[in-house]
């Protein structure tokens, strides 16, 4: 019975947007609108570094990624961490699959950048950038996978919901700086 409620569920479409939908919405095109605004700072000057981190990492990645998700949900609505799936149940399986996964990434990087890839694994200067990886992927699943899709689950479903947020997901990443700037002829280092 628990499963046929679950296919009920899964496929279950409607129709309910609310103030909530419209802040995704915003949220999801303004974050979209930055990745593309990056453009403005794909040079190598100190000017475009600053740019780009606080383009990227105060604006996108804290304030609208973190701060303002968090502060919504917790403050303004008075909800649970439970809306971004932060919930007590199954943290160990969850902790272990997490571990195993992030060991797989981890060889993945090393075998695609072969021996230069060893260095990552001793390398002091290699603890910056493994921060940053694990933070932004910490962005986009709080962002999209939980704030976003939540919202839109709540308006529309569950597959639409999923859709929506993976749409919004590639859309962040359809735009990369240094294609872009291997492209105009000029490699930078972001």
């Amino acid at each position: 019975m628990k499963i046929k409620n679950f296919l009920k569920s899964l496929f279950h479409l409607k129709y309910q947007p609310t103030k909530d939908t419209a802040i995704a919405f915003v949220l999801g095109f303004l974050v979209i609108a930055i990745s593309f605004g990056l453009f403005l700072f794909s040079g190598d000057t100190a000017t475009d570094e600053i740019g780009f981190f606080v383009l990227r990492d105060l604006v996108m990645i804290f304030s609208l990624g973190f701060a303002f998700p968090l502060y919504y949900v917790l403050i303004i609505r008075k909800e649970s961490l439970s809306e971004f799936g932060i919930t007590r149940q199954k943290w160990l399986m969850s902790l272990v699959v997490g571990v195993v996964l992030a060991i797989l990434l981890l060889f993945q990087f090393t075998s695609e950048t072969g021996e230069v890839g060893q260095e990552i694994l001793l390398s002091s200067e290699a603890i910056g950038p493994i921060f940053y990886i694990m933070v932004a992927g910490i962005f986009e699943v709080v962002f999209f996978y939980a704030f976003l899709r939540q919202r839109f689950e709540n308006a529309f479903g569950i597959i639409p919901a999923i859709i929506l947020a993976a749409l919004f997901y590639s859309f962040h990443h359809a735009v990369n700086v240094k294609d872009f700037s291997q492209y105009r002829g000029k490699e930078i280092s972001h």
